[in-house]
């Protein structure tokens, strides 16, 4: 019967022989005509590997009291540090908006330990009109350098802003807040590295504040702080009296409108995001580069965009796990969650719901995407394409990373008719799940009190 079905000729006939055959095979998705990028099958033999996957996102998933217990004690900690940065430091006061905080214990893509946080000072910069700054495009990827039309010591000495902080109720310490301002200022170039020092400075005056007022609400469930300098953040070292250890990122984020995105960066936004929302620059810019350039976030369009995508973020959370495993140090988290965000655009045809598949299809179009970009050492900036987010990497680092990805990729391919197969050693696990390397903290979350 089969051989007959088969010799009856036409595609149709081959087809429904195929299926009365027994023939296995999933059918590929169907794809307009002169579509030529690679669609996975819409029902795929991948969906074996969810059991392993799913195992594996339930270990590396953060307990709820676990994430209760560290974010009561950051939230008093961001409390009573802002509250008393504003007393302590007159242009903090002056600029300051409000806490936003970013990350990925807040983006949901945290593995393992919630005791990581990313607090974003939102600072607002007195301009008389909002052209006066000018936002400007750096060589690297998603840099900015912010200048004056003219010098800072002309700027602020100008009755607009004598005007500006009368309005604010602070004209008894303009002196003291022009002084500093017109410091962050290198000429008409605002320097990350003056605002920086400038926030060093109010840190280490509202640690001091903070240690000798042991009334404040922090006490009751933090033990001790320190601080040290990491990068473009400031960074506080916290212990809970439970001798839990958190460490907490403070980064001062300049926020500006949508209007002033370079062109580029603004002709994307429009293309995709829904809403209009604040963009910010915080400082921090490309090894060796000018102290005058500043890198773009724009953290509440990429929520907006990754929002609702259902398998998005236990996608990421998989390639951070398999990223920490194998050591790939120089694969930061965003340049992860950018490969993903890639995908969703690639498959926008195939509407938001592809990100509902199988999280085994999900992973396999991951590790695909991380290796090619890898291969190529080109991973495009989000936001602005033609910037390379991989600019700086060592070519033979992007192509070790590759072909590792290459080699996890074969291994699932393989376990999908070899059961002696285990693809989930690259993750630190087996398919079976019976074990598991601690991948946790290096201090392990607990602190020495």
């Amino acid at each position: 019967m089969c051989l007959r079905l088969l010799l009856a000729g036409g595609s149709l006939a081959l087809l429904l022989g195929m299926v009365a055959c027994g023939q296995k095979g999933a059918a590929t998705s169907v794809t307009s005509e002169g579509d030529n990028r690679v669609r996975l099958p819409a029902r795929s033999d991948y969906t074996k590997f969810d059991p392993w996957l799913q195992k594996l996102l339930a270990k590396i998933d953060i307990v709820d009291d676990e994430r209760k217990r560290f974010m009561r004690a950051y939230k008093a900690f961001e409390k009573d540090l802002v509250g008393v940065l504003r007393t302590e430091e007159p242009l903090f006061k002056l600029t300051f908006s409000r806490v936003h905080p970013t990350g990925s214990s807040f983006e949901g893509l945290r593995i393992s330990s919630p005791n990581e946080f990313d607090m974003n000072a939102v600072l607002n910069l007195p301009l008389e009109n909002k052209g006066d700054i000018q936002v400007r495009e750096d060589e690297a990827a998603g840099h900015l350098t912010l200048t004056l039309l003219k010098s800072a010591t002309d700027y602020f000495g100008e009755t607009w802003f004598t005007n500006y902080i009368k309005q604010k109720g602070e004209s008894f310490k303009i002196n003291d807040i022009r002084k500093t301002l017109i410091k962050l200022w290198n000429g008409k170039n605002l320097s990350r590295e003056n605002v920086l020092r400038w926030m060093q400075s109010a840190a280490d005056r509202t640690l001091v504040k903070l240690k000798n007022n042991k009334d404040l609400e922090l006490w009751a469930v933090i033990k001790s702080i320190s601080r040290r300098r990491a990068g473009p953040a400031i960074t506080f070292d916290v212990c809970t009296k439970a001798g839990e250890y958190l460490s907490v990122d403070f980064v001062p984020a300049l926020s500006f409108q949508e209007d002033v995105l370079t062109k580029e960066m603004r002709k994307r936004v429009k293309e995709i995001s829904r809403k209009k929302r604040e963009w910010y620059v915080i400082p921090k810019g490309p090894p060796e580069s000018a102290a005058k350039v500043w890198r773009a976030s724009l953290w509440d369009h990429e929520r907006d965009y990754i929002s609702g995508l259902e398998h998005f973020k236990p996608l990421v959370r998989l390639l951070k796990k398999l990223r920490d495993e194998q050591n790939w140090t120089g694969l930061a988290s965003y340049y992860i969650k950018t490969s993903a965000m890639l995908i969703v655009e690639d498959m926008k045809s195939e509407g938001r719901s592809y990100f509902k598949r199988s999280i085994g299809v999900l992973l396999m179009r991951g590790l695909k995407q991380l290796k090619e970009l890898t291969n190529a050492c080109k991973l495009p900036f989000f936001w602005d394409k033609k910037n390379n987010l991989l600019a700086n990497m060592n070519e033979s680092t992007c192509m070790n990373i590759s072909k590792r990805l290459n080699i996890v990729s074969k291994s699932f391919e393989k376990s999908l008719t070899d059961d002696s197969e285990d693809p989930m050693i690259y993750f630190g696990t087996s398919k079976d799940g019976l074990k598991q390397r601690n991948t946790r903290n290096a201090a392990g979350g607990v602190c020495v009190i």
